[in-house]
């Protein structure tokens, strides 16, 4: 988007109390973003050109209109998401080798696996905007 492009946000959760949290920082939200946010449920969203993504009972989305690059922004997904599968690739080996296992210590171990588990949420994340971005094309 260009610059001081105004972009329309939306919000919905699952959870009563969540949705009440999420309309609670709205505010906040806009003013960081500068976007305007409707916290609303997903059946008031348009059907068509938002992105979204899904994680833990909280979808949120960005409306995709205007001048935007679409071929552009599948291209960064796609790369970031190469890159995530690239990284999880690298920790896993390393986690196969018995003599890393044997000298690394504890914390170092147990955050690589940390690691591989939120390197494979976001590709999921990614595969999933770039699944609807392609729809958009």
């Amino acid at each position: 988007y260009p610059l001081g492009a105004r972009l329309t946000l939306f919000g919905a959760a699952k959870d009563p109390h969540e949705h009440i949290s999420l309309e609670r920082v709205r505010p906040h939200l806009e003013q960081l973003s500068r976007a305007s946010v409707q916290v609303t449920p997903e059946v008031a969203w348009p059907s068509e050109k938002v992105l979204r993504l899904v994680a833990e009972g909280l979808t949120i989305g960005m409306g995709v209109e205007g001048d935007m690059d679409l071929q552009k922004v599948l291209d960064r997904i796609v790369k970031q998401s190469a890159d995530a599968v690239k990284e999880v690739t690298r920790l896993n080996v390393k986690l196969a080798n018995v003599e890393f296992i044997a000298k690394a210590p504890a914390d170092v171990v147990a955050e690589h696996r940390q690691r591989i588990i939120t390197l494979t949420h976001e590709h999921s994340m990614l595969a999933s905007s770039e699944q609807q971005l392609r729809s958009m094309l």
